[in-house]
């Protein structure tokens, strides 16, 4: 910038120097302008003499006259031969604004051109001056009269093409950028312009950059990199990566963009990095690239798209045959077995046991250890042994591969001998057989040691023994051989082969059978048997060494076995006495001292028999004294009242239940003879009654002596002696517990056996088995699938254990699982959890007085908590001494729950039985409950919800609690809903149990049986309910109405909505059944008889009714009928001649029959109407039920007469719909606070206005 002219500026920004006359030859002198106003200036415009200036302002120059640079200059118009000078300017960002008398103009800084040209009107004036405000950025024109307001408005709409134009690109995509949302085809055009320039100075990257911003199609931008040129190709990745970066995957379509730039991505890197591996002196770029290139794989939406086609990576991968990528991305997706594949391939087994040891996975082991053992045997079984969560049996793929070398099988025989030792292991026979394949083949020497370790039983061996015979004989081990020879009972082949090898070896063999059996203390094998063992050792000694004296040596050695005279014959002709004198003789007075221990024996046998002897004689002479408390040895009830069997040992049986006791001792023959003669005896009875009304003093004498004839025959069968201490009794006592006779004779009083139907099929646990294993072995007899008897670690109970499963044929359905459980190991929930990880499956859990000590109920609610959490769904049942009544409380602490099924009364103790279960979440939401109709041949059952929803049961037989007793009906209904409960998948215990049973008319005995059912059951349900079956089928239609059943019998019922009950009649054919089939059967033959006696004339003639009566119950004369009534009384057969009448009604005699049965109906109805309110009389709802209601045209007329003129004004009869089971479960939901909704339509029968 030239010095003259800054020689006159005026002070302040926009001085200016004017004369007030306003002449056009007075010049503004000087103005200087800045932008941006509010902070360090960037930019000036200077008016001057010479026109505007335009520059920049440099706040930091090297010389203080260097601030103002100058970059353009705007000389002044020449106007009609004139120069126009500005009045004064103002700068914006791109424009310089010249003011003018008459017009304001802006120009552009860049192109010097007019941009804008506002001119005044005359109405505004001359122009005076133009200021601009910093703060809004306005400019502001003013005249005399008038200020005018300028704003720029887009001013930067044409600058980005003119930085495009001088090339200055940056800047023109600074602009373009910031007028985006204005003008976005310029912005992308920029790019596009940019771009070019980029790629033709081969700075792809930049290009990428740039590109990446871009709208223009990916194909079209992407091809602009293609190329195999190694920036190209920079290009083009950065490219990709910035075009991943802004991909969404929120669409289909974008997540398939995404994939594929991610696999395209993946091609480029896995190329490059092929490409500097393969050049010299690339390793350190190598590196770099691979860092890169799994910082790539780690990018979320990567391992999104990898995952999505992982297939295909991995094949993208192997094309480059890069083992190390493809490594380290199946550790990223935790895909461990690619990883390990890979590790093999490389041939690194120590890093592929390190990653399964470090992940924890036994089936990783299972899968990879056949492919690692050959390599690192020692390593691979190092790091299991100590390990139970690893399955030896899951292991035996790789077991197998390790009897092919002799490093792998010394390595798999320290895995086997320690895994033989745990409680999983131990049990299978698979591990024990590969042990004595690897020992017979590797290790010799320790095979007949392991062998003799395993003991000599064959049923209790762990290991297979025809494999181990086959092993030892492939293997040629000749001393294990013959050991497992003697082991399978092969005695004389294994002596054979003995004696082949040494003479000590074949006497082992022979000692063998010196075992003794476990409960007799007898040798166990036969004498005979030893005997010709000892003869081939002693034919041996004879023939092949010819030594007499050995062989007399072998009459002690054979402890009995052989005897002198069996080794005489075998000496050679021309032996000398000299040579074995001495033995012989020794020998003959070990015989001689046993043969006076016989006579010793014999002698003391005989005395023994003549004091029994003497001793019985005086008990068949013994008078026993009954007292009034004694009672009977097998039901414990008094003696008095019922026949009864008295013993000499003072045990008394009243005779039903000897009778019941006695078949199980009597054989066949005996059972069918006892059989027969008691009925004989019932019928001689029956006789005997009959005769003693009509018959003749002869006939009764002679029945009397058939009588005494069956009694004593019965009498010598069953009094002969006490069956619990009598011969019999004592023959018995080596039997097992339940045989297949009499197993199921207390089946009604064992809940187990009771229950049968609920164990079937099921898998069951034992806890505490014990010795005998009774509770396990019955559940295993009554058709479990599967038992697991479990108690503490111990070999002598072990063996009984196993001898009672074995011997009451249940060896394939229960096992034995030791399990320490004494009182101190109740804590080890490591061993309840090793038992558990084993069961596939557990539907009840058995525990026979394990809650003996109430110290030890925490940890055994512990080890059910375990237990239940691992198998919610089972119960565990257990029956429990009363010591400590504090169990229940403790339980719920654990989260279970216990109910008490019944309490047993014994002379010393009281026991309970009881079940504990989880109980299951959100109860309430849908309660279950369940009826039961009770009739006289059958019983229904039903399960209901609140909804009304019903899951109809299998019937039953009956439930007559009057009939059968509380115990026994008791005992049905709880096994039959246990059963039901189990096949429908419904949870007990019920909400509650409602029953409408036949004959339950007596409150107090029905509240009786209801508590009794809660003491002897109460694990069944919450709440029980006892109605008759009346007013549960009442229930079953309505909320409140009336039923009146006609069948066999009749009565009438009526239930209201306060839930009270009231019934007429019900009361039997003695004195009730009015209106019944046999009330009208027996009204006819009484209109018969009364006719014929002239005692009470009939409506008509009775020769049909006479007829009907006498064809039907096959009689020729009417006196017949009496036998029907009396002797031969059967109720239901004399009701059945009531639907035969029945098609006979226009008989005047039939129709008076059913019009009284109609009336008697009737009047049941008006009976109990005067219980009703006057709703329900306006219309009373009837429900009919019975065989009778299906001659209502007969019984109708009867029935309007009974109830015309009581206050009833309408009747609505309506058909059975629903059954009295499910009316059973609308009363006890109703006692439990739920109503349960009735969802079947009513079936209406009949109307009667009155």
């Amino acid at each position: 910038m030239e010095s003259d002219e800054l020689d006159s500026p005026q002070q302040g920004q926009s001085a200016r120097s004017r004369q007030a006359s306003g002449s056009p030859n007075e010049k503004i002198i000087s103005q200087l302008c800045l932008h941006p106003h509010y902070q360090d200036p960037q930019r000036f415009a200077w008016l001057g003499p010479r026109g505007v200036r335009i520059g920049k302002v440099d706040l930091n120059p090297d010389r203080p006259m260097d601030i103002l640079v100058e970059e353009q200059r705007i000389p002044p118009r020449r106007v009609e031969g004139r120069l126009e000078c500005p009045l004064a300017i103002s700068l914006s960002e791109f424009h310089v604004l010249l003011l003018f008398p008459s017009r304001i103009q802006a120009l552009s800084i860049y192109t010097k051109e007019v941009m804008y040209e506002d001119s005044l009107t005359l109405d505004v004036g001359v122009a005076v001056g133009l200021s601009c405000d910093p703060t809004s950025e306005f400019h502001y024109l003013f005249t005399p009269t008038t200020t005018i307001k300028y704003r720029p408005n887009d001013e930067n709409r044409y600058v980005w093409r003119v930085f495009l134009e001088s090339g200055e690109y940056a800047k023109a995509l600074v602009i373009a950028r910031a007028r985006q949302q204005l003008d976005p085809a310029a912005y992308q055009y920029v790019l596009r312009r940019q771009a070019d320039k980029y790629i033709a100075d081969k700075s792809y990257t930049a290009a990428a950059e740039i590109l990446s911003e871009s709208t223009e199609s990916f194909e079209t931008i992407v091809l602009k990199f293609l190329s195999t040129d190694g920036e190209r190709r920079g290009g083009l990745k950065l490219l990709l990566e910035n075009k991943l970066v802004k991909c969404n995957s929120s669409s289909p379509e974008e997540r398939m963009k995404r994939d594929a730039i991610v696999l395209w991505l993946l091609e480029e890197q896995l190329t490059e990095l092929s490409e500097l591996r393969k050049e010299l002196g690339k390793q350190q770029e190598a590196a770099e690239q691979m860092a890169h290139l799994k910082r790539f794989f780690i990018k979320k939406p990567v391992l999104e798209a990898i995952q999505t086609h992982q297939k295909a990576v991995y094949r993208l991968i192997s094309s480059h045959a890069d083992l190390e990528v493809q490594l380290f991305l199946a550790n990223a997706l935790k895909d461990y077995d690619v990883a390990l594949n890979i590790y093999l391939i490389r041939e690194q087994y120590k890093d592929a046991l390190d990653l399964i040891n470090s992940l924890g996975n036994p089936k990783l082991l299972y899968a990879f250890g056949p492919k690692i053992v050959p390599y690192i045997p020692a390593q691979l079984f190092g790091s299991i042994i100590g390990n139970e969560q690893i399955s030896p049996l899951k292991l035996f793929p790789t077991l197998v591969l390790c009897q092919e070398k002799e490093d792998m099988a010394i390595q798999a025989l320290k895995y086997l001998e320690w895994a033989i030792t745990t409680q999983i292991g131990e049990h299978w026979r698979e591990l024990h057989n590969m042990i004595i394949l690897l020992y017979a083949r590797f290790r010799p020497k320790k095979l007949h040691q392991y062998l003799l370790d395993g003991g000599s039983n064959k049923h209790n061996l762990p290991y297979d023994l025809d494999f181990a015979i086959r092993t030892c004989v492939q293997y040629k081990q000749e001393k294990s051989l013959i050991y497992l020879y003697c082991v399978s009972e092969l005695f004389s082949e294994a002596v054979d082969r003995a004696l082949k090898e040494s003479l000590d070896l074949a006497k082992e063999c022979a000692h063998l059978m010196d075992e003794e059996d476990e409960l007799s203390f007898e040798p166990k094998y036969p004498k005979e048997m030893r005997r010709n063992i000892w003869m081939k050792i002693a034919k041996h000694i004879i023939t092949k060494e010819n030594n007499a004296v050995k062989c007399i040596d072998l009459l002690k050695e054979s402890k009995d076995a052989l005897s002198i005279q069996d080794v005489l014959p075998l000496f050679p002709e021309f032996t000398k006495i000299e040579h074995f004198k001495e033995p012989l003789c020794e020998c003959l007075k070990d015989h001689s001292v046993k043969i006076q221990d016989l006579q010793d024996k014999m002698k003391e046998a005989m005395q023994i028999a003549e004091e029994i002897r003497v001793k019985t004689d005086k008990l068949q002479e013994r008078v026993i004294v009954i007292k009034s408390g004694d009672m009977c040895a097998s039901c414990s009830k008094g003696l008095s009242g019922r026949p009864f069997y008295a013993h000499a040992c003072r045990h008394f049986f009243h005779r039903e239940c000897l009778e019941d006791i006695a078949m199980s001792f009597l054989n066949e023959s005996e059972r069918k003879k006892l059989e027969k003669l008691i009925d004989e005896e019932q019928k001689i009875l029956q006789r005997l009654e009959l005769n003693e009304r009509v018959g003749s003093k002869a006939d009764v004498e002679q029945l009397e002596m058939d009588y005494e004839k069956r009694a004593m025959a019965i009498d010598n069968l069953l009094g002969a002696e006490c069956p619990l201490c009598g011969n019999r009794a004592i023959d018995e006592i080596d039997k097992p517990f339940f045989s297949d006779e009499n197993y199921e004779l207390e089946a009604e009083t064992q809940f187990i056996i009771s229950n049968r139907r609920l164990f079937e099929g099921s898998t069951i646990l034992e806890l505490g088995s014990g010795a005998t294993g009774v509770v396990g072995i019955t559940a295993a007899k009554i058709g479990a699938k599967r038992v697991y008897l479990t108690d503490i670690r111990d070999k002598r109970l072990t063996q009984i254990l196993r001898r009672n499963i074995e011997q009451n044929g249940v060896g394939d359905i229960a096992q034995i699982r030791n399990f320490k459980f004494p009182a101190t190991d109740w804590t080890e929930l490591s061993t309840t959890d090793r038992l558990l990880a084993e069961l596939p499956g557990l539907d009840y859990i058995l525990a026979s007085d394990v809650f003996y000590d109430p110290s030890v109920f925490v940890p055994l609610a512990q080890t059910s908590q375990r237990i239940l959490s691992r198998f919610p769904t089972a119960r565990l049942y257990f029956s429990y001494q009363n010591r400590d009544d504090n169990w229940r409380i403790r339980l719920k602490d654990f989260g279970l729950k216990a109910s008490l099924i019944r309490i047993c009364d014994s002379k010393r103790h009281t026991f309970q039985l009881g079940e504990i279960y989880k109980p299951r979440e959100n109860r309430e939401i849908n309660k279950m409950f369940a009826g039961i109709e009770g009739g006289g041949t059958s019983s229904k059952l039903v399960f209901v919800d609140q909804n009304g929803e019903q899951i109809k049961c299998a019937d039953s037989s009956s439930t007559n609690v009057y009939l059968d007793g509380f115990e026994k009906t008791a005992e049905h209904i709880a096994t039959w809903v246990r059963s039901e409960a189990k096949k429908h998948n419904v949870q007990l215990p019920l909400q509650g149990l409602g029953m409408g049973l036949s004959g339950a008319e007596d409150d107090d005995q029905n509240a009786r049986f209801v508590e009794y059912l809660k003491t002897a059951h109460g694990d069944i349900a919450e709440h029980f309910y006892l109605a008759s079956d009346a007013v549960a089928t009442v229930a079953a239609n309505f909320e409140q109405g009336v039923v009146i059943i006609a069948g066999t019998g009749s009565s009438c019922r009526m239930l209201l909505n306060d839930g009270s009950v009231h019934g007429v009649g019900g009361w039997g054919h003695a004195i009730g059944d009015q209106g019944s089939a046999f009330w009208i059967t027996n009204r006819a033959m009484r209109m018969l008889f009364d006719d014929d006696d002239g005692l009470e004339s009939a409506p008509g003639s009775t020769d049909l009714l006479r007829e009907l009566l006498l064809k039907h119950f096959n009689v020729t004369n009417k006196t017949g009928l009496l036998d029907f009534l009396y002797s031969k009384f059967n109720k239901s057969s004399v009701a059945t001649f009531t639907k035969f009448m029945a098609d006979y009604g226009s008989d005047a005699c039939v129709a008076k029959c059913f019009f009284d049965g109609g009336e008697m109906l009737g009047r049941h109805l008006k009976a109990v109407s005067r219980h009703m309110d006057e709703e329900l009389l306006s219309d009373v709802p009837v429900l009919v039920v019975g065989l009778v209601f299906k001659s209502w045209s007969l019984l109708k007329p009867g029935f309007i007469s009974a109830i015309r003129g009581s206050k009833i004004r309408k009747v609505s009869l309506f058909n059975l719909t629903e059954n009295c089971a499910f009316g059973a479960a609308v009363l006890v939901a109703k006692k439990a606070g739920v109503k349960i909704t009735h969802r079947a339509e009513k079936q209406l029968f009949d109307t009667i206005l009155l």
